[in-house]
């Protein structure tokens, strides 16, 4: 049990290289976190320091963890979710994933899953976190236009409307915006 944001919770008691947070760190924590993330629904934003912003514009937090810097999320998920996987954060493993679009912010237990890299940048596309920009409803139906017609490629449309070649091919497909007619 370890005490965080005023009320008492299980950690999953997992170890691995995360290992499982004891209560000074869990305080520590705790002071780095605006909200609750225990919340069923609120994002709880990490408000400490934050690691390089990547490519697709994210910037998750960074946390000191037994001496080495850890990403907050994954910490969270591990702590008080489940297991990460033992190759966790190589190429073709899972990855903690996010459901609320904060650029890699949020650290609510609730808005983080497992997940593979081909679904985080179909969910990044249809966040807009693809270079930072989103997209409109117009936009989407004149990406459908030019996807029926087929004069342009995909590659070319998606600079014209300056996001990645996943976002539009996850319009295409009906992963993002497939509600919209």
């Amino acid at each position: 049990m370890v005490k965080m944001f005023g009320r008492t919770v299980q950690a999953n008691g997992t170890s691995g290289k995360y290992g499982q947070m004891n209560a000074k760190q869990a305080r520590n924590f705790a002071k780095k976190v605006q909200g609750d993330p225990f919340h069923a629904t609120e994002c709880a934003l990490w408000t400490g320091s934050k690691g390089k912003r990547g490519k697709k514009g994210q910037q998750h937090g960074q946390f000191c963890y037994n001496g080495k810097t850890k990403s907050a999320h994954s910490l969270m998920y591990h702590n008080f979710v489940g297991p990460l996987p033992r190759n966790y954060g190589k190429r073709g493993s899972l990855y903690v994933l996010h459901k609320c679009d904060t650029d890699g912010r949020c650290v609510n237990i609730h808005h983080l899953y497992l997940g593979t890299a081909k679904q985080n940048a179909i969910d990044m596309a249809s966040d807009g976190n693809q270079h930072r920009q989103k997209l409109t409803r117009t936009h989407v139906q004149e990406i459908r236009v030019l996807l029926k017609e087929g004069t342009l490629t995909q590659k070319s449309i998606s600079k014209r409307y300056k996001v990645s070649r996943a976002a539009i091919g996850a319009i295409k497909l009906g992963y993002s915006w497939g509600w919209l007619k």
